[in-house]
């Protein structure tokens, strides 16, 4: 696509923006030799965030029961995922629609205290060196089929895992300490694993427990169940309408009892804003994400407010430009250091986030025992990025607006997903910095499933995402060589050290110590421009309860309409109470 520019005098500085709270400063110089050196912002007193907490705490969405049993939940969905195989290929969606609601797992990560709590495992022993766990499975779970589960299943699914045929890269990297899961008996399982792994029990929360009797024959990568899924969970498939709706309904023999809610409905809308509006008229009773403007834009709503109560969380997730380091010109440390501090991140948080975001310069969130304080962001400094860029050789020789070394000019692609409006924001506001900087950067917008597969396959110059964390993270995947995120093919050899031993590392001090070493060193290479990390805001009908918001989502079984209204009635695609 051919990406416009927009004039950062009126974004960095407009009127609005100081009626919110924000203070913008700087020159409005547009020639080479005056680029504008910052615009902080100052996000103390923000509105914001104090209205939306008080509002939730009002609405009390988030509190368990009473609620009665019934209804329909019709949940926004703004990407519409490739299949329902979270064994293959996962996303976020896939993980949040499927895991632990159709697929369950041995066991699970309480969304409240973080801890590890059985699920399809009743209990389970670890021998004194932690390398042999038994499992005991429950004799009370059935598949959505009206098949017992047996050993046997966990089994398969495990054999499945570790076959190099599936695409399953990512949770077969994260479990390659596994040596061997073999069914004892009929519900026990014994797991081994060749050394410790302070992510063991937390990764196997997420490997999808499969009914052996479906999957068994074909292709998983492209088995026909991967769009109509057996598992089970709390809600079983119903139906899936391609663009339109995927549809669960209450497991009737879930051993865990009977879900409050009888469907929930996921609808497909690609499109934040007709989703909004689509909520606004009573289409919609959960908005699992809305953007800064639409906060703006619900607080300003009467109808909306009354309709409508926030919840929100503070995430570990963060935002990104990820640089494809074996692409020139970012093979070089200097011009990915030198690009990162031509990236006013002040004014993204400023204008685009409404200071419902903070800056952050390392994967570890603020308060985790790795995060290393001393790791601040480099700064929007124009001056010293075009002194270090000359210092690698790029310097503007033909004296026509653009950077060059040997003759080429500096210029490259942004991959963004058409689906994530505010980093196509974002986008804008570095493309106008590097410009004036002497860097043409073009923005390509790609449908999520295509974005997600031209970052596989290393396709890019740069990429804008989001990484979807937990608290714990074990980040060999995205920052170790062999890592099957490491999308950038960023390869360093004290990372990859520090990554492999720390894995090993049960005691938490010293793990967390070698991973603050691993945050300096990422740092000191910039193979991502860490741009914000982000307050998840969700919008619940007030009628709800049990919406509490957690890194795991919204645990759907919780969720119910209150005991004191009447419950939307399954039925009609698009009926409500």
């Amino acid at each position: 696509m051919r990406a416009s520019a927009i004039a950062l005098g009126a974004l960095g500085c407009a009127a609005a923006l100081a009626a919110m709270g924000c203070r913008c400063v700087g020159g409005e110089a547009r020639t080479r030799g005056g680029i504008p050196q910052g615009r902080p912002c100052d996000c103390s007193g923000h509105p914001l965030a104090g209205k939306l907490d008080t509002l939730a705490r009002e609405a009390r969405v988030a509190d368990d029961g009473p609620a009665r049993d019934g209804g329909r939940l019709v949940v926004h969905l703004e990407a519409e995922p490739p299949h329902l195989m979270p064994l293959v290929r996962s996303d976020a969606w896939i993980r949040r629609i499927t895991g632990h609601e159709i697929f369950e797992s041995l066991v699970r990560t309480d969304p409240r205290t973080l801890e590890v709590v059985p699920e399809l495992a009743a209990s389970w022993e670890t021998s004194p060196d932690g390398l042999r766990t038994v499992f005991h499975l429950r004799r009370d779970v059935f598949f959505h089929d009206g098949t017992p589960l047996t050993a046997h299943d966990v089994e398969f699914t495990f054999d499945r895992l570790f076959d190099p045929s599936v695409t399953a890269e990512s949770l077969r990297e994260d479990l390659k300490v596994v040596r061997s899961l073999k069914a004892t008996a009929d519900h026990e399982v014994e797991l081994i694993v060749e050394r410790p792994y302070f992510l063991l029990f937390e990764t196997l929360g997420f490997v999808p427990i499969l009914p052996r009797h479906v999957y068994a024959t074909g292709d998983l990568n492209r088995h026909p169940a991967n769009r109509a899924p057996v598992g089970s969970g709390p809600f079983r498939f119903e139906r899936w309408d391609t663009g339109e709706r995927i549809v669960l309904r209450r497991h009737e023999r879930w051993w865990g009892g009977r879900p409050h809610l009888d469907e929930i409905v996921f609808r497909v809308v690609r499109d934040r804003t007709i989703g909004y509006q689509m909520a606004r008229r009573g289409d919609i009773d959960l908005l699992p994400r809305i953007t800064p403007d639409q906060v703006e834009e619900y607080l300003a709503d009467p109808t909306m407010v009354a309709r409508f109560a926030p919840v929100t969380l503070d995430t570990p997730d963060f935002a990104y430009l990820g640089y494809n380091t074996r692409r020139a010109p970012f093979t070089d440390p200097r011009v990915r250091r030198a690009t990162t501090m031509l990236v006013d991140r002040g004014a993204v948080l400023c204008s685009l986030e409404r200071c419902l975001s903070h800056i952050v310069a390392q994967p570890w969130p603020d308060g985790h025992p790795a995060h290393d304080p001393s790791i601040e962001p480099l700064p929007y400094d124009p001056g010293a990025a075009l002194a270090l860029l000359a210092e690698a050789g790029w310097v503007d020789h033909d004296d026509d607006g653009l950077l060059d070394r040997g003759g080429m000019p500096f210029r490259f692609t942004l991959l963004v997903a058409v689906q994530s409006k505010t980093i196509q924001q974002m986008a804008t506001i570095v493309q106008q910095d590097l410009a004036m900087a002497g860097i043409e950067m073009d923005i390509a917008l790609l449908d999520w499933s295509v974005f997600s597969e031209r970052c596989r396959k290393h396709e890019f110059d740069v990429a804008a995402g989001m990484w979807s964390l937990r608290w714990e993270n074990d980040f060999y995947g995205l920052f170790a060589t062999e890592g099957a995120q490491n999308y950038g093919r960023w390869s360093n050899p004290l990372a990859d050290r520090i990554l492999q031993d720390a894995r090993a590392v049960l005691d938490p001090d010293e793990r967390n110590a070698r991973f603050r070493e691993l945050a300096r060193e990422i740092a000191r290479e910039q193979p991502y421009v860490f741009t914000f990390s982000p307050r998840l805001v969700s919008l619940v009908d007030r009628r709800l309860v049990g919406a509490r918001p957690s890194l795991e989502w919204f645990r759907l079984p919780a969720l119910g309409w209150h005991a004191a209204t009447t419950p939307p009635a399954p039925g009609g695609t698009e009926a409500r109470p």
